[in-house]
């Protein structure tokens, strides 16, 4: 009793515990078998979870099933998490984002006016989001053509650097 206890709590991966019964004796004996390629194998199938989660910043369980459907092949598995990635993004891209706030930044001939949506009104209370909607805002004022009275036509792109020039991170925020 004392021994299947204690092999319970130590057992490892790769190891197999069983209980076998020899003939022509009553009493019996455990044997273990540990397959050196199995070992190798699943610690190859570990470093490979890794580079891939590390690759790609999935989820652990996307990953392995990914690899698991590709065979173990890396390339293959990218491939395949990006196809999930693309068609959980078309779901999400269908909901509507009915919350959000407006900001607003102004010089003394000039305004900008943001809207900035987003799907709950927790996210719109955060200070991260607010300091965003304002990045956003007085990043408009730096556009060269940004005088347009436009009911939301006059896109431009706004890059991470510009933002942090614009205002300081918003970790000094919290």
């Amino acid at each position: 009793m004392a021994f299947s206890a204690a092999t319970k709590r130590s057992r490892s991966i790769g190891a197999i515990l069983y209980n076998r019964l020899l003939p022509n004796t009553c009493s019996r004996t455990f044997t273990s078998e540990a397959s050196s390629s199995s070992s190798s194998s699943s610690s190859n199938q570990m470093n490979l979870i890794k580079q891939l989660r590390e690759r790609t910043s999935a989820p652990i369980k996307d990953v392995k099933a990914a690899l698991m459907d590709s065979n173990w092949d890396i390339d293959a598995a990218q491939t395949e998490l990006r196809k999930r990635g693309k068609v959980l993004a078309s779901k999400k891209s269908a909901r509507t984002a009915t919350e959000g706030l407006l900001a607003l930044a102004h010089t003394h001939n000039r305004a900008a006016l943001i809207e900035l949506n987003c799907e709950t009104d927790f996210v719109a209370r955060n200070d991260i989001f607010q300091h965003l909607a304002l990045c956003l805002a007085k990043q408009t004022l730096l556009v060269e053509n940004g005088t347009q009275q436009s009911g939301g036509a006059g896109g431009f792109h706004v890059g991470a650097e510009n933002l942090k020039k614009t205002t300081p991170s918003p970790s000094a925020l919290l």
